[in-house]
């Protein structure tokens, strides 16, 4: 196997685990109305701008990026949105069983 294809494979895993991971907190309604990342190289650059990331600055070489998954309509925030708001619907659900229930008579 060569270094490239690699590389593609590591990165391709590791994007994965960041997505699974994610969509884990989402389930858990841990709400992130944020992700931070910063890049240097050409490739982490683009990366970034494919998913959906905004530059907003640089720190020394490195550029720093955000994606607000509250505003942001790339697919990685509307996933997450989206899980956010099934897990949020499954619990006021089962809320709403529990206090339409009768009591014992």
């Amino acid at each position: 196997m060569c270094f490239s294809t690699r590389w593609s494979l590591v990165l391709n895993t590791l994007f994965t685990g960041i997505v699974r991971f994610i969509h884990e907190l989402a389930a858990k309604e841990i709400i992130i109305t944020k992700f931070y990342a910063t890049s240097v190289t050409k490739a982490g650059i683009a990366i970034l701008r494919n998913t959906g990331f905004q530059e907003i600055g640089k720190l020394g070489e490195r550029i720093a990026f955000e994606l607000d998954t509250m505003k942001s309509t790339a697919s990685l925030a509307k996933q997450y949105k989206a899980i956010l708001h099934k897990a949020q619907n499954k619990d006021s659900r089962l809320d709403t069983k529990k206090t339409n229930e009768k009591a014992p008579v």
